[in-house]
Formats: C-alpha cells, sequence, structure tokens
C-alpha cells in the first residue's frame, strides 16, 4: 500500500450524510458515519476523551487518526456544540433511539444530569455521543470536522 493516500480510499462525489454503526455505552461508545464528501469517520468517545479516525475500504479499516482529545477538552466540546443543538441534524431513527434509552436511563440515575448535559429542542438531555454524532453528520468533509471539533474544545 505504499504510495496510496486516503483519498484513494474515498468515494468521490457528494452522498447523503449517514450513520452505520452507532453503539451508546452511557459515558462512552462509538459511531461510524458517512460526509457528505463521501469520507467515512469513527468517532470513539470514552472516558480518557475523543479519537476520531478515518475509516477505508467501506468503513472497515482505520487509516489514520485525525483528532485526539482529552476528557476535559471533550466537556468544553459538549457545553460549547450543545449551544448550537438547534442547528444540528437529528440522528437517524435507530440511533436517536439509543442515545434516548441511554440519556433516559441516566436521567433515571440521577436527575441532576438536566443540569450537565445539554437539552434538545423538548428539553431532553442529549449524550455526548449524539451530540458529536449530529455535528459529524452537519460537516461537509472531515478536515471541516475536525476544524469544528477543535474550535469547539478551545472555547470557553
Amino acid at each position: 500500500m505504499a504510495g496510496l493516500s486516503p483519498g484513494h480510499f474515498v468515494l468521490w462525489g457528494r452522498v447523503k450524510p449517514s450513520v452505520h454503526n452507532y453503539l451508546e455505552r452511557g459515558a462512552g461508545g462509538f459511531a461510524n458515519v458517512s460526509l457528505a464528501s463521501g469520507e467515512r469517520i469513527f468517532l470513539s468517545l470514552a472516558s480518557s476523551g475523543l479519537r476520531v479516525h478515518r475509516l477505508i475500504w467501506n468503513g472497515r479499516l482505520p487509516w489514520g487518526k485525525l483528532l485526539t482529545l482529552s476528557a476535559d477538552e471533550v466537556r468544553r466540546m459538549v457545553r460549547t456544540l450543545g449551544r448550537e443543538i438547534g442547528a444540528l441534524p437529528e440522528l437517524p431513527k435507530e440511533a436517536a433511539m439509543q442515545a434516548f434509552a441511554v440519556a433516559a436511563t441516566q436521567a433515571i440515575a440521577d436527575p441532576g444530569v438536566y443540569g450537565r448535559q445539554p437539552l434538545d429542542g423538548e428539553g431532553f438531555p442529549v449524550t455526548s455521543l449524539a451530540l458529536l454524532t449530529r455535528a459529524a453528520l452537519a460537516e461537509p468533509d472531515a478536515a471541516a470536522l475536525v476544524r469544528r471539533l477543535s474550535r469547539a474544545a478551545v472555547t470557553p
């Protein structure tokens, strides 16, 4: 594979942004997302932070790390993106149902979650992974997503 760039494995042209895999696990989880440019990315959220990888071969193989953020940076980023939640696209139905179930479980276990997590248009808490996935769906390509997340991570 010497001499090949990640662009060799991207479907060029505009596609409808979509979520291929979404698994929420309380404070962490992952999402496999196609961006409007045809690029595939993998969002991996854990208690230690966030990693964003570029995927190749139809989203099956990570090609390289695009962004790594610490847990503190992720908290700042979620606060910043939470202020823009009205402008972000909704999650597809399957991912939205899983995010809703996790958020509901968290809210039942700890009602204080309403003060710590951003709220959607209906006043229900939105999980960090759901917010990051919605932000990814709003961006045209991976470079724009990395710029947006990096900017949000340093915004107070």
